[in-house]
């Protein structure tokens, strides 16, 4: 499997199941936004939890979002699927940073788990970039995925050029993949937070 399609899998895994195959094609050819440019808001920071789309989904998400300095983010993913009598962990590492534009926000995720350029290797596929918009809600975090397959964004290259066409549609729903919704949770969940780490080894 090349390396960005096993990272284009584990981004899926990033969205409940329903918007599985949706996630897997829904990569821009160019980021939003500046990181250099952007700048953390401490309020985003956190713990979350996926929640599925379906009550059998027994799939548990976590997404540890915390600043890596005072412009970006670093988010590690985790998944613990039961599948078949067995259980499957994947965690998975992003670069992310905040845009606004027409007064939405949006995240810009940046995957860093391919290493081929680290060894040498001359990576097979072009680089490749996510982009959410996020809304506050409540309980925690309501996410709209970017989809490029939408009319707004066909024929489209530059990175101006998609920030032009979201900034012109960032309230329509025709710009977006399905809703998705993560809990944020606090200490009252720390138990079930323990309970994740320990099978990554990462408390």
């Amino acid at each position: 499997m090349k390396p960005q399609h096993r990272t284009l899998l584990a981004l899926a895994l990033f969205l409940p199941l329903a918007a599985l195959l949706l996630a897997t094609f829904a990569c821009l050819p160019t980021p939003v936004g500046d990181p250099e440019k952007s700048a953390v808001d401490p309020s985003l920071s956190g713990i979350y939890k996926g929640v599925p789309t379906k009550p059998e989904d027994k799939t548990t998400e976590l997404a540890i979002l915390k600043p890596w300095d005072n412009k970006t983010y670093l988010l590690q993913y985790l998944t613990v699927e039961q599948k078949d009598g067995k259980e499957d962990r994947q965690i998975q590492h992003y670069k992310v940073w905040l845009t606004t534009i027409s007064e939405k926000t949006f995240l810009t995720l940046q995957p860093l788990d391919d290493t081929a350029s680290l060894i040498g290797a001359d990576p097979s596929d072009k680089p490749f970039w996510v982009v959410l918009r996020v809304d506050k809600v409540p309980t925690g975090l309501e996410l709209r995925i970017v989809n490029p397959d939408s009319d707004y964004l066909k024929n489209l290259t530059k990175q101006e050029e998609f920030e032009a066409a979201i900034k012109a549609h960032a309230s329509d729903n025709d710009l977006y993949g399905d809703l998705i919704t993560f809990k944020k949770l606090g200490k009252a969940d720390e138990a079930q937070i323990e309970e994740v780490l320990t099978k990554f080894n990462t408390k």
